[in-house]
C-alpha cells in the first residue's frame, strides 16, 4: 500500500517544487524587467510614497537649471515647438538676469533656504558669483538627469524641468520659481495657505483656461501636483505647453477644491502677448504683482541674455522691466554688484 502511494506523493511534491521555482523565477525576472524599464522611465513619486502631506507650506524656494537637452537631430525631429519655431537647446551659461532673479527671491520672500537644483553645472561669471554670494546663501543640489517619464522620452530641458519641479515639490514642498521670474513682494500671505489647498498657481490666461507652471506653491506630497504628474502618461514631446499649461488648467477646473488659482496679474502680467508693456514702455503699475514672469522662452535673446549692470543702473530709456529690477533687488545691491564687476 505504501509503495503504491510513494510515486504519487513524489510526483505531487515535484509539481509543487516546480511551481515554487516558477513563481520565484517569475518574481525575479519581473523585478529585473521593472528595474530595467523603469530606470528613469516610470514614475518616481508614487512608487516610493503614496501618502499625502498637510496643508503647511514651508518657506523655502526652489530653482532648477542645467537639465541638458537631446542632440540637435533629435530635437529637430521630436523637440517641442513654439508656434512654427523649434525651441532651442539651453546654452549652459548662467546669465546676469538669473542671478538677479535669485537675489529678488532672497530680498522679497526672505526664505529659510534657497535650493538650486541642477544635473549639469552651468558656466559663466554670474554662476560663480551666485555660488560665492554669502548674502544669497544658495544650497546647491545635484540631481540625476531626468530623460523620460512613463516611458516617454524627454528631449528638451524645459520638459525635463517640468518633471523635476513636480518631484522636488513633492519631496520638499515650498515655492518653485523659474529662473526668469522676478519676485516683487513677499509671498507670506500665500504661504499661510488660508485657502487650505494642495497647490497655488495663477492663471496665465483665464479666458483660455491656461495655467503656467513657472510659479508653483505647494505643501509636500500635494495631491494636485501628483495628478499633474500622472497626466504625463499621455505626454507628447513635440507639444511645448500641452501638460505644463493647458492640461494643468483643465485639471484645476476639475479639482477646484484642491487648488487655488490667482488672477494673472499675480505672476503673469504683463503677458507675453503684451511684451512691449514690460520691455519697451514704462507705464505698467506692478503693485498687485507678487512676481513677474519675464518670458525668456519668447524674448530672452532680445532683452535678457545681453543685459548688463550698466544698462540697469544707467538705462538709455526707463522701462517697466528696469523699474522692476530696481525695486526687486534694490539700488544698494545693484551698486554693490557694479563696483565688484568693474
Amino acid at each position: 500500500m505504501q509503495s503504491s502511494r510513494t510515486p504519487m506523493f513524489s510526483k505531487h511534491m515535484r509539481y509543487r517544487y516546480i511551481y515554487r521555482y516558477t513563481c520565484v523565477l517569475f518574481i525575479v525576472f519581473s523585478s529585473l524587467w521593472i528595474i530595467f524599464h523603469c530606470n528613469n522611465n516610470c514614475q518616481r513619486i508614487l512608487s516610493n510614497d503614496e501618502s499625502f502631506g498637510t496643508y503647511e507650506i514651508p518657506n523655502i524656494v526652489h530653482f532648477i537649471t542645467g537639465q541638458g537637452d537631446a542632440s540637435e537631430s533629435i530635437l529637430d525631429q521630436f523637440g517641442p515647438r513654439l508656434g512654427y519655431r523649434r525651441l532651442e537647446r539651453a546654452s549652459g551659461e548662467f546669465h546676469l538676469i538669473n542671478y538677479l532673479v535669485l537675489l529678488s527671491a532672497r530680498q522679497q520672500i526672505k526664505p529659510k533656504q534657497i535650493y538650486l537644483h541642477y544635473s549639469f553645472e552651468p558656466t559663466g561669471y554670474w554662476w560663480l558669483k551666485a555660488k560665492q554670494d554669502r548674502q544669497l546663501n544658495l544650497t546647491l543640489v545635484k540631481i540625476p538627469p531626468i530623460t523620460s517619464i512613463y516611458n516617454h522620452p524627454l528631449h528638451h530641458h524645459a520638459h525635463r524641468s517640468d518633471i523635476a519641479r513636480l518631484e522636488i515639490l513633492d519631496k520638499y514642498g515650498g515655492i518653485y520659481l523659474d529662473l526668469d521670474v522676478l519676485v516683487l513682494k513677499s509671498f507670506s500671505k500665500l504661504l499661510s495657505n488660508s485657502y487650505q489647498v494642495e497647490a497655488i498657481f495663477a492663471w496665465e490666461d483665464k479666458q483660455y483656461n491656461t495655467i503656467c507652471n513657472a510659479i508653483i506653491i505647494a505643501p509636500i506630497h500635494s495631491k494636485f501636483l501628483r495628478r499633474i504628474y500622472q497626466s504625463y502618461q499621455s505626454f507628447n514631446s513635440s507639444c511645448w505647453a500641452c501638460h505644463s499649461v493647458f492640461l494643468t488648467g483643465q485639471l484645476a477646473n476639475i479639482y477646484q477644491n484642491e487648488v487655488y488659482v490667482l488672477p494673472s496679474k499675480a505672476f503673469f502680467t504683463p503677458s507675453w502677448s503684451h511684451i512691449g508693456e514690460l520691455y519697451l514702455y514704462n507705464k505698467y503699475n506692478f503693485k498687485n504683482n507678487y512676481a513677474c514672469h519675464l518670458w525668456n522662452s519668447y524674448i530672452g535673446k532680445e532683452f535678457l541674455h545681453n543685459l548688463t549692470i550698466n544698462s540697469i543702473l544707467k538705462p538709455t530709456r526707463m522701462t517697466t522691466f528696469i523699474r522692476m529690477i530696481h525695486h526687486a533687488v534694490g539700488k544698494e545691491k545693484l551698486n554693490s554688484i557694479a563696483r565688484e564687476f568693474s
